[in-house]
């Protein structure tokens, strides 16, 4: 009802429903700290007014959002009252955003509490915390190359059990703690300097992100629901799973490498243990599992698809004398795998109007696809100039001593 009142799109009306339950991907309380940021910004003092249809103070998204976190509070009057007076009590604070961000997440927690009981959460941050302080007192925040090792400290079967939950994990505790310093740049909102480094630092991971996971997913669903397949099933799934880290890859090339090199050996391992057989090493899963070359190898084919999808898009526009795009020198291999894409089912049963439209459609989910995959090939570069053979070596060994813990013969019989 209340996406419907706001006119939200299906994607703002899904990712408004994530908030809701909890379940988006990094920091839950991103959404709650940049809607806080907006209404204390707002010359409003009253939070209801920000919700009426006629104010103009808050995007339409957040006072969506803003409308979920009042309707959430009625159903509570003292959680009412508190919300009524939030915006003028959290100007008279130090930290004004921090101290609206956290009534904002009380309110919605206790109607998740409510509403969901069944839900379970694992506090992983308590995790992230205790490992940072043995592994390095010294330095507070992650960095790129402790994930394993934090997957090894910490990884039970019952709590951050795969490498890629692990991953994830320190990425959130990263951005958590990188939103918390915003806070502290915004203690007045009078500040122009302020407001703009904050805006500029809030904006990561959202939806002018491009390589935000909803934006990816979203172009992923729009190029797999096409008439038209540009890509095959393969192409999709693997774009499908390299999207889960785009966001981390720019940042943590080293770790990312791991998860795509060697997550599928774990999942390998698992998927053995389920069906009863009886691990004395994982040796020879581990030593199956792709190098640095093998993935750059297949993320560049990937390339070539995705351009071969562009180049096909361009054939069917309408562009002005002289400014149509270059093709005379196109590879063989980029011209076989356009010729290949108009033979698939589809293509040629539409007409020449309908084709040109339904590929329209695509090209920005291609592109997002494609500076994905750039975004990847990029990092793959930074790790070969500092030289990974050994970083390699390292994590082979450190995940053959983790999935021999975890699912070697003398725990065989535990693992669900």
């Amino acid at each position: 009802m209340i996406a419907e009142a706001h006119g939200l799109s299906s994607r703002q009306a899904d990712s408004l429903r994530r908030v809701a339950a909890g379940a988006i991907r990094g920091n839950r309380d991103r959404p709650l700290f940049l809607l806080a940021r907006s209404a204390l910004q707002s010359e409003c003092d009253d939070l209801l007014a920000l919700v009426l249809p006629g104010s103009a103070s808050l995007s339409r998204w957040h006072a969506a959002l803003l409308d979920l976190i009042v309707t959430a509070a009625l159903e509570d009057s003292a959680q009412t009252a508190r919300l009524t007076g939030a915006l003028v009590q959290a100007r008279t604070q130090a930290d004004p955003v921090k101290a609206l961000t956290a009534e904002f997440a009380a309110i919605l927690q206790a109607w998740r509490r409510q509403t969901m009981p069944e839900a379970r959460h694992h506090n992983v941050f308590t995790a992230v915390r205790r490992f940072l302080k043995q592994h390095r007192p010294q330095d507070p925040l992650p960095r790129d190359g402790d994930a394993p090792v934090f997957w090894e400290a910490e990884a039970t079967r019952d709590l951050l059990v795969r490498y890629s939950t692990a991953l994830r994990a320190l990425a959130d505790y990263a951005e958590a703690a990188r939103l918390a310093a915003t806070w502290r740049d915004v203690r007045s909102l009078d500040d122009p300097m302020a407001v703009e480094v904050s805006t500029e630092d809030a904006a990561m991971g959202c939806w002018d992100d491009q390589l935000a996971p909803a934006q990816l997913e979203a172009a992923l669903t729009a190029i797999g629901d096409s008439s038209i397949k540009l890509l095959l099933a393969h192409e999709r799934e693997n774009l499908d799973i390299l999207a889960s880290f785009a966001d981390i890859v720019r940042v943590w090339p080293v770790d990312t490498c791991a998860a795509l090199a060697l997550g599928p050996v774990q999942n390998t391992v698992i998927q053995a243990v389920r069906r009863g057989e009886m691990i004395q090493s994982s040796m020879g899963f581990v030593a199956a599992a792709n190098s640095l070359e093998d993935l750059k190898g297949r993320h560049a084919e990937l390339g070539e698809a995705l351009m071969a999808a562009l180049h096909l898009i361009a054939k069917t526009r309408t562009f002005p004398n002289g400014t149509a795009p270059n093709r005379s020198n196109d590879p063989l291999t980029l011209q076989k795998r356009i010729v290949a894409m108009e033979r698939r089912q589809g293509f040629a049963a539409l007409s020449d109007h309908e084709r040109a439209e339904t590929l329209g459609a695509l090209i920005e989910p291609v592109l997002a696809l494609k500076a994905m995959i750039d975004a990847y090939l990029k990092a793959w570069e930074k790790l070969d100039r500092i030289g990974v053979a050994d970083i390699e070596l390292e994590h082979r060994v450190l995940f053959q001593r983790k999935l021999d813990a975890l699912y070697g013969v003398g725990v065989i019989g535990q693992v669900t």
